[in-house]
């Protein structure tokens, strides 16, 4: 649908430019017309990834990092105002934090890539974050919809 609807419109634009610049050769504009639907494929395929891969939290050189598709903002201990840890199972535990980045204030979810060990990120955070445990929020929710 949108390959259609970008061609179409680069199908537009190059007969806008013949109108306007009726001596202009438009051999060279027509690949254009792929040209225009194969940047919205990389676009909808890289948001497709993005979709797929959620950002994860990294500790780097006494600094918490965000790492989405490529290395995110750094974020210093002392701008975190405050922390949730959320284990929703074993291999699957996320931050919830606010904290200050130049003069805005964020409140983020991320996950905790696998390798990281949760002691030297409570060490490196200023207050110990709040510890949620949501498995067993999990298991009566399955066992509720069974019945």
């Amino acid at each position: 649908m949108i390959g259609s609807v970008s061609t179409l419109a680069g199908a537009a634009l190059v007969a806008a430019f013949k109108l306007a610049f009726p001596s202009l050769d438009i051999a060279s504009l027509w690949p254009m017309l792929l040209a225009v639907p194969g940047v919205f494929l990389y676009l909808w395929m890289y948001l497709a990834i993005l979709a797929v891969f959620p950002p994860t939290i990294i500790v780097r050189n006494q600094s918490l990092q965000r790492i989405h598709a490529s290395a995110g903002p750094k974020v210093k201990p002392e701008h975190v105002r405050f922390a949730y840890l959320t284990v929703h199972s074993q291999n699957r535990i996320r931050l919830k934090m606010r904290y200050r980045l130049g003069n805005v204030e964020r409140t983020v979810v991320y996950g905790i890539a696998n390798d990281i060990d949760l002691s030297t990120l409570f060490a490196l955070l200023p207050r110990e974050p709040i510890v949620r445990d949501a498995r067993q929020r999990q298991i009566q929710a399955r066992t509720t919809e069974n019945w």
